[in-house]
C-alpha cells in the first residue's frame, strides 16, 4: 500500500539540476530540484544497494513504474523567518513595478485568480499604496545566493584554451530542500539517512543525504464555491488526439478527468516552458514536451472535496516525477487604494474656495473672482506700485460682499498668494472653472 512521505534533502556539496543544455558556454540551473531529478537519484540508490538485498530488475520495475512518486524539492531556510525562502509567483500575482522608497510599497501583492476566487471581479490593477504601475513576474524565486562554477577546456600540453571558459550554475552545499514522496511504507529502510547523488557533474557535485519521516497529513486547505488552483510544478497536459497542448479548455477537461467532477473555468491565466530531462541508466535525453509551466492558475467552479483528493497527487503526463502538482489559494479580496492622489497647489486653493462658496451656482461666482485675479495679477506685476489699492477695490465689490465669511477668508488668501505669479494660473484657474460648469449642468 502507498504511504504519503515527506522528505528533506542537505546539500553536501554544490549541487546543480541542469534546466537547459549549455547555451553560449552557460548551464543554467533549475530554481528548485525537479520531482525526476530526485526520483533518478533514488533509484540509482536503489540499484547500488539492490545486491545486498537481492532484487532484481522486475521488482525494481514494479516498484518505480506503479508504486513511487515524488514531487519536486524547494529549498527553505532554517528558522521562522520566511521572507527570504524561495518562493513561487502566481501568473496571475501583480506587485509594485517601481516601489517608492518613502511609501509600503513593498507591501502590496494582488493575486486576481485568489480575488476571484473570494467572488470579485478584476479590475484594472495598481499599487494600492503609490497608485503606481503594476506587474507581473511568474515562477519560482529563488531565495539563495547560487554558486557558479567556472572551468576552461584544456589544450593537449595542459594549457587553457582561448576563447574556451564555460560556466554552471549550481545550489550550494548546506542548502536545506523538502518536498513530498509517495511509495511503500519499506522504502524508509533504504531512503532515510541515505547518501545521494543528484543532478549533473555527479562525479564532483550532487553529493546530499535524505531524511524521510511518514507525513499522512495532506494540505487542510479545501475547495470553496470557487476555488483558485495554482501549478507548483510544470504540468504536461495533453488533448484529444494526445498531443501536448497548452489550451485552458484541455487544461479545465483534465482537471475534470482527475477529479471525478464536472468544472467550469471562471478565468485562468497560463505560461508555458519546455520541460525535457536525462535517463542517468540508459544515458539518454527524455522526450521534450510542452508545458504549463509553474505558477500558472486557473478558478473553477464544482470542485469537491473527494475531487480535491484526487487532485493532490497531479494531473497530466508523468506525475510520478513530479509533474502537474497543484495547491489551493485561499481567497483574497481587492485592496482598497490607500495611495493618495497628488493634487496641484492651484487644484487645492480651488477646492477650498468650491467649499467654501457652499451655494449655488459656484461656478458663476468663481467667473467674477477669476476677473478679480486677473486684475489684482496684472497689478502685481507694474515695477514700484503696490497691489494694496486693487485688492481694496476688488472686495467692495457686491458679489464680494455677499460671499460667506469662509469664502472671503479663502479669496483673499488666493488674492495674496504666490500662486497669482505662475505663467498658467490663470489657465489652470479656467479649466477647472468649466469644469465644475460642466458637473453642474449634469446635475
Amino acid at each position: 500500500m502507498t504511504e504519503r512521505f515527506r522528505y528533506r534533502i542537505t546539500t553536501q556539496s554544490r549541487v546543480s539540476a541542469a534546466a537547459t543544455g549549455e547555451i553560449l558556454h552557460h548551464t543554467p540551473m533549475h530554481e528548485v530540484l525537479p520531482g525526476a531529478t530526485v526520483r533518478g537519484a533514488l533509484a540509482a540508490l536503489w540499484w547500488l544497494g539492490a545486491d545486498n538485498r537481492g532484487e532484481d530488475e522486475q521488482q525494481f520495475t514494479e516498484l518505480f513504474d506503479t508504486q513511487f512518486a515524488v514531487s519536486q524539492a524547494v529549498p527553505v531556510q532554517d528558522g521562522t523567518d520566511r521572507e527570504h525562502d524561495t518562493h513561487l509567483n502566481s501568473a496571475s500575482m501583480f506587485f509594485c513595478k517601481y516601489p517608492k522608497p518613502d511609501k509600503d510599497c513593498g507591501k502590496f501583492l494582488l493575486d486576481l485568480a485568489a480575488v476571484v476566487a473570494g467572488g470579485g471581479a478584476p479590475a484594472a490593477v495598481s499599487c494600492s499604496f503609490c497608485g503606481g504601475t503594476a506587474k507581473t513576474d511568474p515562477g519560482w524565486k529563488r531565495g539563495y545566493a547560487a554558486a557558479r562554477t567556472t572551468r576552461t577546456k584544456l589544450e593537449p600540453n595542459g594549457t587553457a584554451a582561448d576563447g574556451n571558459l564555460f560556466r554552471r550554475e549550481s545550489m550550494p552545499k548546506g542548502l536545506r530542500l523538502e518536498g513530498v514522496l509517495w511509495a511503500p511504507a519499506g522504502v524508509q529502510q533504504w531512503i532515510d539517512g541515505a547518501h545521494l547523488r543528484v543532478g549533473g557533474k555527479r562525479s564532483v557535485m550532487g553529493a546530499a543525504t535524505i531524511q524521510l519521516e511518514r507525513d499522512p497529513q495532506p494540505d487542510a486547505t479545501e475547495p470553496g464555491e470557487r476555488t483558485a488552483l495554482r501549478l507548483c510544478s510544470p504540468a504536461i497536459v495533453v488533448d484529444r488526439w494526445g498531443a501536448a497542448s497548452l489550451s485552458e479548455s484541455d487544461w479545465l477537461a483534465e482537471l475534470s478527468r482527475v477529479s471525478g467532477d464536472q468544472l467550469v473555468s471562471v478565468r485562468a491565466w497560463t505560461r508555458s516552458e519546455r520541460v525535457t530531462g536525462w535517463h542517468m541508466r540508459s544515458a539518454l535525453p527524455k522526450p521534450a514536451d510542452w508545458a504549463l509551466a509553474a505558477g500558472s492558475t486557473i478558478v473553477v467552479e464544482g470542485l469537491t472535496p473527494d475531487g480535491w483528493s484526487r487532485l493532490v497527487h497531479g494531473i497530466g503526463l508523468r506525475t510520478f516525477e513530479g509533474y502537474g502538482q497543484l495547491e489551493i489559494l485561499p481567497p483574497q479580496q481587492m485592496p482598497q487604494d490607500e495611495s493618495e492622489p497628488e493634487q496641484e497647489p492651484i487644484e487645492v486653493a480651488f477646492d477650498v474656495l468650491v467649499a467654501a462658496i457652499g451655494r449655488t451656482p459656484v461656478s458663476a461666482v468663481l467667473r467674477s473672482a477669476q476677473g478679480a485675479l486677473r486684475e489684482i495679477r496684472a497689478a502685481r506685476q507694474k515695477k514700484y506700485v503696490s497691489p494694496e489699492p486693487t485688492i481694496a477695490k476688488q472686495k467692495k465689490n457686491r458679489w464680494f460682499t455677499e460671499l460667506p465669511v469662509a469664502a472671503k477668508s479663502a479669496l483673499s488668501d488666493l488674492f495674496d498668494s504666490d500662486l497669482l505669479d505662475e505663467a498658467n494660473f490663470l489657465d489652470q484657474f479656467d479649466r477647472l472653472i468649466n469644469r465644475l460648469a460642466k458637473q453642474e449642468r449634469q446635475k
